[in-house]
């Protein structure tokens, strides 16, 4: 599929000028071809709009339009001004959000279009030479008076626009001027400073009056570094003028719109094509739509357009178009992206040979052009093409720099993702393409010897650097053609100490010797000795004697005398090599020397190009080493290959240092062992020199009880000194064998005698060994320490004895303080005795104290007991402190709690004395006797006897618990309550008697009771709750009554005012309280003391003084006498002359069932409102007086009493005439509410 087939291309070929809007029709063409964006729809409805209404704002003034070349920045300003002249070029608008907000600038300005040309014309005479013409046009006739005749310029612009208004009274004039920044660049300080004021005033009459000005700048004016000198005069002009921007995303809309217009189906298929590669650049997935609209542009095209600076008439519109109709027909590749990155616009650069005008550019354009031609042949041809892209794309993004010196440039990351480099790779990974980007870079700078191109090694970005032009390479070769071969020599040793990492100074000055370590194979330890480079005679100068000696000769000065060798040395020699090898070693040598006599930059160039001959000449060796290398030892000559095959050998890849490593170590490996019989292997370990020391001070804090690390285990098991079994430690250090001579002459001293430091270690005070088997010193004293937790010995060092006590601190002082020991002791014996009385009493076996061999178990069930015992000794006494309490009361008295309480300390006090005992030799610090020991273990009877007691009080808890509730759920006066005090009282005399509390009956009695006390409550509690709830049957005669149809005629009744609503109510209250209940049985009383249906609490709810059968049974004889007395009474006052003097003033059918009541003295069952209504409008004369029953009561008696019947009647009619005071006594009608 070509790229034809996947966007709608069309092209944007011209540029745009603002004059073309002059004419109707092209500025018809530029409206409707002009791409909008909602970001831009925004700015010219949020922006620009609210700057040129004509609606008066605080917003009106003069506008600035900033865009770069090729942004469309006049297409903009021809589109408004097109609008604004004429009002149906709106609705050929592109956005429909924009052609409605335009509405109220359609149509409403006079337009006058200006652009700049080549003139030193100042800028108000520009201005208005364009206003006088446009004006004479328009049928205005004005002449701007000369500025030397003029104090300012805004009262002529206030004149001309009074005499445009005359003709255009309902019309705005909109003045448009493009190009001003490029106008303004030209103009000298004065000029410019007159210029701006001009300006200044352009926008305050903008802002006063119907005049608009808008200019077209390519840069932003205000903040702008070039008009830093007239900074004042700027800001000025900034306080009166909008600025808005044409920025990159409205570029990149009118791409995807208009230049690469697609449909859906061409989305797709571009979407689906690019998600292969999604996985190789770093932001692409989640940019995909991005990339979608502008396929083919990479987004990175225009973002890095935007920033070119240094190129002022730059066209991005137009050189897109370029592009894209030379790859129309091109078929877009499966294997590749396809996408068009900002490198390409270098070609453009390249090929314009305008641009070479400007200085950057033709400084950038030299400096690129050595770097592509010497990278066309030096870089291999798979990574060709991606370099001269990268080389393009540091090119440009030179320019996009203001200062081209500066080391700023892009990351090997960057130029992956933003040119959408793909290169040969074992497998589609992002990684792995990064990789090979640095790779073409390194093979760039190596192409030109690090000329023009560099890299930044605080943020890993390369850039051109243009000042680097130095031919390294030919100097190199110059000096290197210079050297005799005892330089040779020497640059032949600093390459293998290099290789061989032998970056420190020398061991002894002067000299070429180093001390190094080589690993012995199978014993996880290395052994030290000496590497020399150079001469063979050289043995004795290294002191002291150590386990091994390298040499390797040089290359010209090799000895011919073998002098006779010892077995621990070893030669190498390299007899003869290849020109390749002899060229590298030469150009290492000369670009070291060029580097001794250069500095700064330069120095670091001959670096690096003596690093890359160096290891040049490291890869020969290690890829020549088996047929090149001559090895000697022991007399015997013979070159690597066939050392290998002799020993059965095969040699690591990684590199030389690991090579002759592992040769020595395999020639070596026979004089080790004969120096070192029967030396312990380490385990899974590389120890050395210095992590010796480390792993013995590991091992150390393992033996004081910290947990084993690695190195420690290691150690440990090498020495022999203890084994792991189910993840258990178990030490054993008079099991091991290099301890054994040690041990065999402790047990031949007498009691009182010691072993000496010099009997147990000796030699070189530098290189001290154990007397035994010349183990290192380190490992003596973790041997020593080990025998220490045993309790076999003790140690004298700081003047103080170390016992088992003792272990933390010498962890902590470590193996060098603790190989400044003077002698080694036996300790005291074992307390036996009394440790055998002490497990026995724990229930531990007492064998285990019987065999020594069986004391790290001893140990290990001791501390597992103790922990146990301790904590419930702990938790008991806790308890005993609050006392033990059942049914509020004490259990234990005063005194016996006491008793308790001291056996039971006293057993802690035991425990917490063998918590200390961690290791077989603390077992003989046991201070207490046989005697102490069953003393105290008394307490852990006491400790039995109290959680027995407790878990027996705990299991009729549950039962307890539920009395309690009992208790405060039955009425006070309940009989049930006693019967609890005096089964209380039983069971309190039960438990405080010591002979009884933990006999096997007391607790079944004591749960009896309980039980017989929750069944009393059940029978006392059903009997309260169904006296006081209504059963199934009660309830139907309930509901009957609360349904009861003359009920409802009482309800609509009370709304008449003579008839005591409150009657009504008083009657109902009771029978709302009666509450019914299913049933409730005494096996639901089993576990809960209220019933499960209703909730019945005895005590809060209180019970009436009838049963609730008998409440309901009144309630339902109070119905019936309340009903009957208000028929009665309402017939009375519906029977009276007032009351039928009303009705008859009724209608037929309101008086109709009022008058068929009178004469039956019956109602209907359903009562209606209008009914009601009209016995109130009858009774409508007579009026209802509440009075309440308190009140009259207060009355009657605050004057006094006892008083006479006089007196009394005189206090009624007195509060009678209080409260029906203006009332006819007729109408009265008086309601008591009691």
């Amino acid at each position: 599929m070509n790229y034809r087939d996947l966007i709608d291309f069309e092209p944007v070929d011209s540029v745009v000028q603002l004059r073309w809007a002059d004419d109707h029709s092209r500025a018809a063409h530029l409206v409707s071809s002009y791409v909008i964006s909602d970001r831009m729809g925004d700015m010219i409805l949020g922006q620009i709009l609210p700057v040129i209404d004509l609606r008066p704002s605080q917003r009106n003034g003069g506008l600035f339009v900033v865009g770069n070349y090729g942004t469309g920045k006049s297409h903009l300003m021809s589109v408004i001004s097109a609008v604004a002249e004429h009002s149906e070029l709106a609705a050929s608008l592109t956005h429909a959000g924009v052609a409605a907000g335009l509405a109220p600038l359609a149509g409403r300005f006079q337009v006058v279009r200006q652009e700049f040309g080549a003139t030193q014309m100042p800028l108000r005479d520009v201005v208005f030479g364009y206003l006088e013409d446009g004006l004479a046009q328009m049928g205005v006739a004005y002449t701007f008076p000369p500025l030397d005749q003029v104090r300012n310029s805004k009262d002529s612009l206030v004149l001309m626009m009074a005499r445009f208004q005359e003709k255009y009274p309902s019309q705005g004039l909109l003045v448009m001027i493009d190009e001003l920044l490029e106008y303004l660049t030209h103009r000298n300080d004065k000029q410019l400073a007159l210029d701006l004021a001009f300006l200044r005033e352009m926008g305050e009459v903008s802002s006063q009056t119907a005049l608009r000005f808008v200019a077209g700048l390519q840069e932003a004016l205000f903040d702008n570094p070039r008009f830093q000198f007239a900074a004042d005069s700027v800001r000025r002009v900034k306080d009166r003028f909008e600025q808005v921007r044409i920025v990159r995303e409205d570029v990149a809309y009118v791409v995807s719109r208009r230049l690469l217009r697609k449909n859906d189906q061409q989305r797709t298929w571009i979407r689906r094509h690019l998600e292969g590669f999604t996985g190789l650049y770093g932001d692409m997935a989640e940019r995909l739509d991005a990339f979608v609209e502008l396929f083919p542009i990479h987004p990175a095209y225009l973002e890095t357009f935007e920033q070119v600076t240094l190129i002022e008439k730059r066209q991005a519109l137009r050189e897109i178009s370029r592009e894209m109709q030379q790859r129309l027909d091109q078929p877009v590749s499966s294997e590749k992206p396809g996408l068009l990155s900002f490198d390409s616009y270098w070609r453009a650069i390249q090929s314009d040979a305008s641009y070479r005008a400007v200085p950057e550019v033709r400084e950038v354009l030299d400096k690129s052009q050595v770097l592509e031609e010497k990278s066309r042949t030096a870089v291999r041809a798979a990574y060709r093409d991606a370099a001269r892209r990268i080389i393009h794309a540091l090119a440009l993004h030179r320019l996009t720099v203001g200062d081209l010196s500066a080391p700023i440039g892009l990351t090997a990351e960057e130029l992956r993702d933003r040119l959408c480099l793909l290169l040969p790779i074992p497998e589609r990974d992002a990684d792995f393409l990064l990789t090979s980007v640095e790779s073409v870079l390194d093979e760039i700078i190596r192409a030109v010897s690090g000329q023009f191109i560099s890299r930044n090694p605080e943020n890993g970005q390369y850039y051109l650097d243009l000042h680097k032009d130095v031919d390294f390479d030919a100097l190199v070769e110059q000096r290197a053609d210079s050297l005799d071969e005892n330089a040779l020599d020497r640059y032949y040793f600093e390459m293998l100490a290099h290789a061989l990492e032998l970056t420190e100074s020398a061991y002894v000055p002067g000299f070429r010797i180093w001390q190094r370590e080589i690993p012995w194979p199978g014993h996880g330890i290395s052994r030290d000795g000496y590497i020399f480079l150079g001469a063979a005679n050289e043995r004795s100068t290294a002191q002291p004697e150590r386990d091994f000696y390298i040499h390797i000769l040089g290359l010209y000065a090799q000895e011919q005398e073998k002098s006779p060798a010892q077995a621990d040395e070893i030669f190498f020699t390299l007899p003869e090599w290849d020109e390749s090898f002899d060229r590298s070693l030469h150009l290492y040598a000369g670009a070291r020397e060029m580097s001794s006599i250069s500095s700064g930059a330069n120095r670091g160039q001959y670096d690096n190009k003596a690093n890359g001959h160096r290891q040049r000449l490291v890869n020969w060796l290690r890829e020549n080493l088996s047929r090149s290398l001559v090895v000697r030892h022991r007399g015997r000559e013979e070159r690597v290959a066939q050392l290998l095959a002799r020993l059965r050998l095969s040699l690591p890849t990684s590199s030389l240092r690991d090579q002759i490593w592992q040769l020595a170590a395999a020639l070596l490996d026979p004089v080790f062992a004969a120096r070192y019989p029967d030396y312990p292997s380490f385990a899974d370990s590389a120890l050395t020199l210095a992590t010796i020391p480390q792993a013995a001070n590991a091992a150390l804090r393992a033996i004081a009880g910290a947990p084993p690390t690695r190195q420690a285990q290691a150690v440990l098991e090498g020495l022999r000194l203890a084994s792991q079994s189910n993840r258990q430690w178990h030490f054993a250090p008079e099991e091991s064998a290099y301890l054994r001579p040690l041990l065999g002459r402790l047990k031949e001293l007498p009691p009182t005698q010691v072993l000496n430091r010099s009997e147990l270690i000796g030699g070189d005070p530098r290189r001290e060994r154990s007397v035994d088997f010349h183990l290192e010193g380190e490992w003596l004293a973790v041997m020593l320490l080990a025998l220490v937790r045993q309790g076999v010995i003790t140690l004298q060092v700081r003047g103080r004895k170390l016992g088992v006590d003792d272990l933390e601190e010498a962890a902590q002082w470590g193996v060098e303080e603790l190989l400044r020991f003077t002698s080694l002791a036996r300790p005291r014996s074992l307390p036996e005795q009394a440790l055998r009385a002490l497990f026995a009493g724990l229930n531990l076996p007492e064998g285990l104290i019987r065999d020594p061999a069986q004391h790290e178990l001893a140990v290990q069930s001791l501390a597992n007991t103790v922990v146990q015992e301790l904590d419930r000794a702990v938790q008991v006494l806790d308890r005993l402190r609050d006392g033990l309490h059942f049914w509020r009361f004490a259990v234990l008295g005063e005194e016996e709690s006491r008793s308790w309480r001291e056996a039971l300390e006293g057993y802690r006090d035991l425990l917490q004395s063998i918590e200390r005992i961690r290791t077989p030799g603390h077992l003989r610090t046991f201070a207490h006797s046989q005697a102490q020991v069953k003393e105290m273990l008394a307490g852990r009877q006491i400790l039995h006897d109290f959680e027995r007691l407790q878990r027996s009080l705990e299991s009729v808890r549950p039962l307890l618990e539920l009395v309690y509730q009992a208790e405060t759920t039955l009425p006070a006066h309940a009989p049930w309550l006693e019967d609890v005090q005096a089964a209380r009282s039983e069971q309190q005399k039960r438990l405080q008697d010591p002979a009884q509390r933990l006999a096997s009956h007391t607790i079944g009695l004591l749960k009896g009771a309980l039980e017989n006390l929750r069944s009393s409550y059940a029978t006392a509690y059903l009997e309260l709750h169904n006296r006081e709830r209504l059963n199934p049957s009660q309830d139907a005669r309930k509901q009957r009554l609360v349904r009861e149809p003359r009920r409802a005629q009482l309800r609509a009744l009370a709304a008449l005012d003579f008839l005591p609503e409150s009657e009504l109510e008083r009657w109902e209250k009771p029978v709302q309280e009666l509450v019914v209940c299913m049933g409730c049985s005494a096996g639901e009383l089993q576990n809960r003391v209220v019933c499960p249906h209703c909730n019945y609490h005895p005590r809060a709810a209180g019970s009436g003084e009838q049963p609730a059968a008998s409440r309901l049974e009144r309630a339902e004889q109070e119905f019936e006498l309340l009903h009957t007395r208000w028929l009665e009474n309402l017939r009375q006052e519906l029977s009276k002359e007032t009351a039928r003097t009303n009705l008859e003033a009724l209608t037929e059918a309101q008086r109709k069932p009022v008058q068929a009541f009178i004469d039956s003295g019956s109602l209907p069952e359903r009562l209606t409102r209008e009914t009601v209504e009209a016995m109130q409008d009858s009774l409508r004369g007579l009026q209802k007086v509440n009075l309440d029953g308190a009140d009259l009561l207060l009355a009657l008696t605050r004057p006094g009493m006892p008083c006479t019947s006089a007196d009394l009647e005189q206090r009624f009619r007195a509060f009678l005439q209080e409260k029906t005071a203006g009332t006819p006594p007729a109408r009265l009608r008086i309601q008591i509410d009691w």
